[in-house]
This record gives C-alpha cells, structure tokens and sequence, in this order.
C-alpha cells in the first residue's frame, strides 16, 4: 500500500512538471518499484518461494562468463551489453563487466544476488557455495571499489549490532572493538602495498592518509558524491518539499554559483539531467514522501532481524546500495524489495505454525 501512495504521488508530481523524457523516466522509476515489487511477491507467493535451481544457474552463468573473460577472452559476450568490452578496464587496472555495462553494476548484481539468496536459500546446503562464487565476483573479478567499501560500511554496521545488541558483557565488547579497529588498520595496510596496482588500492591508500579529502581526489568518487549529497541538502534545505522532476540541473546551477561547496566540487560539470542516485532520486523529486520506500525497506528487513542477525548486514548493504547509480526501475530493486516483504509474511506464518 504505501508503494501503491508512492507510485500515485509521483503521478501527481509528473502533472506539475516540464511533459519530456525526464518526467517520464522519473515517473516510471516509481511505478516500476510498485508494479515489480507487487509481481514478485504475488509470484513468489503463488510458487512457494524462489526455483532455487534456476537462481543457482544463474549465478554459476555470472561467474563462468567472468571467469572467460577475466583468464581467456575480455571480449566474450560482449556483444550483449552496451560498453561490455573488459579490455580496456583490465589494461587501467579495473575489473571486468561480464554481463553489466560496467565493473561497479556488475559488483552491485552481484551484491543483490547475495541479498536474494540469503533471503531464499540460507538453509540450502550450497548456499555457502553460492556465497563464496558471488563474493569472488565482487571482490576479484569485478574489483568495484564503490562495492567493496559498501561491504566494509555494512560490515561495521553488523558488528556493531553483534557485539553491542546481543554481547551481554560491555566491557569485553569495547575490548573487542578496539582489537577489530586494529586488526583492520594493519589489514588495510597490507591491502594497500599488495593492491596498489589497482583502483581499489589507489582509494584505500587516500582513504587510510587523508579520509576527508578522498572525494576532492577522485573524480568518480567526486562523481558519486555529488549526486548522493546534494540531492539531500535540497531535501533538507527546502524543508523536505518536493522539487519534482528535471530540477536537479537547476538546482546544481545555483549551488555551484553560490559557492558555498567549491572545494567540494572540483569537478563540476554541468547539466546533470539525471541524479545518478536511487535514494538521491527520492528525496529530491519526492520530498517527504520517499519516507515511504524508506519505511517498507527497513521495516520488511528489521521484521527478519530476530530469525537470523545477517539480517543487520544484508539490509543495511541493500540501503547502501541504493545511494549509487541503482534507479528504481531496475527490476533487481523491485524484485529485492517484494521478495523481503514475502520472506517476512512466510516467517510470520511459521511462527504462528510453531504456536499452534
């Protein structure tokens, strides 16, 4: 239902909006997440829960393709996706595409997979399998960076509800967390000398020396982060009002001539006639109304967090997810979001069951 008001919403907001491909696009973004999300939970619902032959086929297609072009071929299959070629990221030190337009939409597939099979197939005997081929996708064949400091951010977060929610004893905790923040320096040390050839060891490396200025350094970080931030201090400026849809170009304009970010925006282009950002997309053109979505993701995952805390990561990662280039017309999002909200009413039916 509240889906349902979001998608009904951004309707009302394409009447008051300039009628061209922006205002489509934006307003499709949106009915796409209801319309996905509603399919996938009535079609999961209808079959019991997700073929695990097929998703298990899926991702052994995933990683074989990577495998041939990581060792064999960058060039195989290429020809399916646009920019699908691997061979001139392999040459900057970059991962590999495989069946994505690019390394980081291939590392987040991947991540949303792990999602999805946690959330259908944590009690399947190879579901460890599975975890292990998705991992080695992200962290060795699609060596996104974005990704990878994802799973470091959800990491943090799961430990933090480990040892703190369910540790009984606070001092030992604290203890703990100082030995894990060492144990992590001297990790991300070694990381640095072993991976400095690659992307990911070149952002570690600023990260570890200068964490604040990393986003000044690297114009695809810079990139990222213009359109996770300022999309939410429009949000915030204006109170938390809707700016509807093909403002954003504008509203950058006049932050950049303001100058108020200029060491933030070292490489300011203009026209961003897209925010390359799911949450970003939200707030910005929905206003207060993207509490919504916000409430069904986090209400639907918190719901699983007492059968199993991996919950505390694979939901945060999900969220996280959503601040990069993910619109919400990616059928991953949809399908990820109907299928939690199926996973939480087929828990609560077993709980009922084991009361009876």
């Amino acid at each position: 239902m509240a889906l349902l008001l979001v998608a009904l919403f951004s309707a009302g907001i394409a009447i008051f909006s300039p009628w061209d491909f922006n205002t489509v696009r934006s307003f499709i973004n949106y009915l796409s997440l209801f319309v996905v999300s509603f399919v996938t939970y009535h079609f999961l619902k209808k079959k019991g829960g997700l073929p695990y032959v097929f998703f298990r086929n899926v991702v052994y297609i995933w990683f074989g393709v990577g495998i041939i072009q990581l060792f064999i071929y960058p060039s195989f299959l290429s020809f399916l996706v646009p920019r699908g070629d691997s061979s001139v990221n392999l040459l900057s030190g970059r991962g590999i595409n495989c069946l994505a337009p690019e390394p980081t939409f291939y590392a987040i597939i991947c991540a949303c997979m792990l999602i999805i099979a946690f959330l259908n197939f944590r009690y399947e005997k190879s579901y460890q399998l599975l975890n292990i081929l998705l991992l080695i996708q992200i962290f060795i064949l699609a060596r996104s960076s974005t990704v990878i400091l994802l799973f470091l951010f959800s990491l943090i977060i799961y430990f933090v509800y480990k040892v703190f929610a369910l540790s009984k004893n606070r001092m030992r905790t604290f203890i703990v967390c100082i030995f894990t923040g060492i144990g992590l320096w001297v990790v991300g040390n070694i990381l640095v000398t072993h991976l400095s050839e690659y992307r990911i060891g070149r952002l570690l490396f600023i990260i570890m020396e200068e964490p604040i200025t990393i986003m000044m350094k690297d114009e695809s970080v810079n990139e990222r982060f213009i359109h996770a931030f300022f999309p939410f201090y429009g949000f915030f400026r204006d109170g938390g009002l809707p700016h509807g849809y093909g403002q954003f170009s504008e509203f950058m304009q006049e932050v950049y001539v303001s100058g108020k970010f200029d060491e933030y925006l070292p490489f300011y282009r203009e026209g961003y006639t897209r925010i390359m950002s799911g949450w970003g997309n939200a707030f910005f053109e929905l206003g207060f109304v993207a509490l919504l979505i916000v409430y069904v993701i986090v209400r639907n995952f918190h719901a699983l967090v007492r059968t199993s805390p991996a919950v505390a990561f694979y939901g945060p990662l999900f969220m996280l997810i959503l601040f990069n280039a993910m619109p919400w017309s990616n059928a991953l999002v949809g399908f990820v979001v109907g299928n939690v909200i199926y996973a939480v009413e087929e828990q609560q039916q077993i709980d009922e069951g084991t009361a009876n």
